[in-house]
């Protein structure tokens, strides 16, 4: 089959053969309108082939954006059950295990058949009051920001020894060592 560039080129000739005949000669006009017909003919059928075409086109794209929405809407709903047992996770590490130990462990350890958890208290995040705290641990960048590691190491080594720096506090924490 002829390419659409061909049969325009064909359709264009045609039109200069048909401004070239004489209007006397019935019989070549007759034949270039037969052909000029023809040539429209394949045309019109490159043009529904180009639509049928584009129209499956469209049928992909959307079915391929509704497997992406599909996808996004799984992965959202992952995370969502990723999120969800991190909690869990965290709640049964820093509350239910520790209070179990407590109530049933001896030294803060407890066996079962498939670990040993063993109960000790490290220390949490820095809670501190941006206000109260001694310049020492304050570095400007832009803004007056609060160094938090030095600050956090000093409160503890303050809380070790019954002292507390003001507007700082670490709380120490349960936690659970599984081996």
């Amino acid at each position: 089959m002829k390419t659409t560039q061909k049969l325009i080129n064909e359709w264009l000739n045609i039109e200069d053969d048909m401004k070239m005949v004489d209007e006397d000669d019935a019989e070549k006009i007759k034949e270039l309108g037969i052909k000029q017909q023809e040539l429209l003919n394949s045309m019109m059928e490159k043009v529904d082939n180009i639509d049928a075409f584009r129209m499956h086109i469209d049928t992909e794209i959307a079915k391929y954006r509704a497997i992406k929405d599909v996808y996004r809407k799984e992965v959202m709903r992952i995370s969502t059950k990723v999120n969800s047992r991190e909690k869990l996770k965290k709640h049964l590490n820093g509350v239910l295990i520790p209070s179990i130990i407590k109530t049933l462990g001896k030294d803060g350890k407890i066996q079962t058949s498939s670990a040993r958890y063993t109960l000790y208290t490290g220390w949490g995040s820095l809670v501190y009051d941006k206000e109260k705290i001694h310049d020492k641990y304050k570095y400007v960048d832009m803004v007056n920001m609060v160094d938090t590691d030095a600050l956090k190491k000093d409160a503890i080594a303050a809380q070790k020894q019954g002292e507390q720096i003001t507007g700082a506090l670490v709380p120490q924490l349960d936690r659970i060592r599984r081996s």
